[in-house]
């Protein structure tokens, strides 16, 4: 009965319908329930997971500490693109071709400039990822991270400003100017919300351009990290309020785990292997023996698992302490605070810090926490 309700494999809500109107046993929504979320069908062309909460990379305390770097075509030629996670002053230069050597080259010059960096995020390109530059690393003493594939928001600041250079370049080459000058005032002026401009923030001064200024401007000035943090930390919280609105957190993977992995539109068993740097990025393995790294957007639990987890709704952030915390969904209040272990329709304990009474909770299969009605709490 329950392959007959399921024919033509719609969703859960729509199958549970079906059935209502016709027929009824005891447990019956919660069969087809089982029965449409363990269908191998489904699950290879279920929808993809929904967005999770932003967590934006955290402030470096000095300029130049961490960069970023990207490359991009325009008008068939190639640029690398170096950008200060501290500053947001950037660097672009063209490149002969897409070979490491050339990369290399090109970055050992802006670091001779502007001093080696503790740490360079990049993507997976394969001048990044060769042997070549992984010597080049080694040699210089910097730590290189590369962000996941398919997930490009996580070099975001090179991505977005590979975007504002192609546009400065594109109107430059429509005026015939030269995008050097565009450039040089993109690097002059604040970024939308602060108050210091990249270059300030870089160099403690305004450069000189073709506007007129007085010596005095053109002085030194430092710029203190915490009048730095303030604007920027401003910035971080209303981009996150705003990305924030209709995401969750996913219930985190373990090694060992069999998982799916979202594959050309199309989600194909695979296994975890390990948890790469940070807490959203994972090695995984397929069925033919592929092996892959992908963010836990592109995992797709699986109903029947059974490992243990903590689910955290509030992540362990940076920026926590700094942020006004007021999506309840997102975050628990500060009163309560739960701990589930597992997941699935069993029964969990929760703690109330401010009573002391034990609620039986359950979580479903997305690992949302389904609350008890108070009438049933035992006191």
């Amino acid at each position: 009965m329950l392959s007959r309700i399921h024919e033509g494999h719609l969703g859960v809500e729509k199958c549970q319908r079906r059935a209502r109107e016709v027929i009824w046993w005891p447990g019956m929504s919660a069969a087809i329930e089982r029965a449409v979320l363990n269908c191998q069908t489904c699950q290879r062309h279920r929808a993809a997971n929904p967005r999770e909460p932003l967590v934006p990379h955290p402030i470096p305390r000095l300029p130049w500490e961490i960069v970023a770097a990207d490359i991009f075509e325009f008008k068939n030629k190639y640029y690398l693109l170096v950008v200060d996670y501290y500053s947001k002053f950037l660097e672009v230069t063209q490149i002969p071709n897409l070979l490491s050597s050339s990369v290399i080259h090109v970055m050992k010059d802006i670091f001779s400039r502007f001093g080696i960096p503790e740490k360079l995020v990049t993507d997976n390109g394969t001048q990044f990822t060769s042997q070549e530059f992984c010597n080049f690393s080694k040699s210089w003493e910097f730590n290189h991270v590369t962000s996941s594939p398919l997930y490009p928001r996580s070099n975001g600041l090179a991505e977005r400003n590979v975007r504002t250079i192609k546009t400065l370049l594109l109107k430059s080459h429509e005026n015939g100017e030269d995008w050097h000058l565009a450039l040089l005032n993109f690097r002059n002026t604040p970024i939308t919300g602060e108050v210091y401009s990249p270059a300030q923030l870089l160099m403690n001064r305004r450069l000189k351009t073709k506007l007129p200024a007085t010596d005095k401007l053109l002085e030194s000035n430092p710029v203190s990290y915490n009048d730095n943090f303030k604007y920027r930390l401003n910035n971080i919280k209303k981009g996150k309020k705003y990305y924030d609105r209709g995401t969750r957190n996913l219930v985190p993977v373990y090694p060992h785990e069999n998982v799916r992995m979202r594959q050309k539109n199309v989600w194909v068993k695979a296994e975890v292997k390990k948890q790469e740097h940070g807490n959203r990025s994972y090695w995984l393995e397929t069925e033919n023996g592929g092996r892959y790294r992908r963010n836990r957007t592109d995992i797709l639990k699986l109903p029947n698992s059974k490992s243990d987890c903590v689910i955290n709704r509030k992540e362990n952030n940076y920026y926590s302490k700094y942020l006004d915390w007021d999506d309840s969904e997102t975050v628990p209040s500060t009163s309560s605070s739960f701990r589930v272990t597992g997941h699935g329709n069993e029964a969990k304990t929760q703690e109330d810090n401010t009573q002391g009474v034990q609620v039986q909770v359950k979580t479903t299969s997305s690992g949302r926490v389904v609350r008890s009605p108070e009438r049933f709490v035992c006191q």
